[in-house]
């Protein structure tokens, strides 16, 4: 389980400190872990790459993490 999900403690950039469900892993270079509504803040409902892959493999970038993913993670598609 990801550590995706963040409360009051802060531990790296892309990591979170409470464990999350979420196993769809969007790979989508646009797409964003959160977004804010008016004061608060959301999960998407899927995780980024900086979430899913980053967070171990924190030497390599968003790019290799995306092209990396394709044809493993098919977020979305059947």
């Amino acid at each position: 389980m990801p550590e995706a999900t963040k409360s009051a403690i802060k531990k790296a950039k892309y990591q979170g400190d409470v464990k999350t469900h979420l196993f769809k892993i969007n790979l989508d270079p646009k797409a964003k872990m959160f977004k804010k509504v008016g004061k608060k803040t959301f999960a998407s409902g899927y995780l980024t790459v900086e979430y899913a892959c980053l967070t171990c493999h924190g030497e390599k970038d968003r790019a290799w993490a995306i092209s990396t993913g394709k044809g493993v993670h098919t977020y979305g598609k059947k």
